[in-house]
């Protein structure tokens, strides 16, 4: 399907499907996820590439074997061969030796030089989806996490009740 864009955001879904040997059959899989690219005035400042499980399609596509979404060893090592196989495309780009920087979890890869930021962030609790961002270094970094839900609006006490007609002098309601 063509990209979808409203106000200053377009995402287009894109569906990559594969196959991987089980039980002496090829299995069909499909990767899915967005790109999404953020603009102001029209004009590109960010874009994320985003999806369910995508470390995870991309590990069976090039191990032609299944990760199970129980086990957490091959997830990891999912993990571990989406950080090598975007190391090896970032390195013409944002080389090691000079755009390294420190990957704090859950960024498992972070490069920054020339004015330029890119992101590889593994989601780390259920629901979240796997990211790759890519963005300016003077624009504030896209937040890794869901902010903390605000705390509840506490409700209004209603106004003190007038005392009964009949009331003692010092009843309060």
């Amino acid at each position: 399907p063509a990209a979808k864009c409203r106000g200053d955001r377009c995402v287009k879904l894109v569906t990559l499907p594969y196959a991987i040997p089980a039980g002496g059959k090829l299995r069909a899989r499909r990767a899915i996820f967005d790109v999404r690219l953020e603009l102001e005035q029209g004009r590109v400042q960010r874009a994320v590439i985003t999806g369910p499980g995508l470390f995870d399609r991309l590990s069976e596509a090039l191990s032609l074997s299944a990760v199970r979404p129980d086990d957490p060893l091959a997830h990891a090592e999912a993990i571990a061969r989406a950080v090598q196989l975007t190391e090896q495309m970032l390195e013409h780009s944002f080389p090691m030796s000079q755009c390294s920087k420190a990957a704090i979890s859950p960024v498992v890869v972070s490069r920054e030089c020339l004015g330029r930021r890119v992101r590889v962030v593994a989601a780390i609790e259920l629901g979240e989806e796997d990211r790759v961002i890519f963005e300016p270094t003077w624009l504030a970094p896209l937040a890794l996490v869901k902010p903390p839900a605000p705390p509840p609006t506490p409700r209004p006490r209603p106004a003190p009740r007038p005392p009964p007609k009949d009331a003692p002098p010092d009843f309060e309601p």
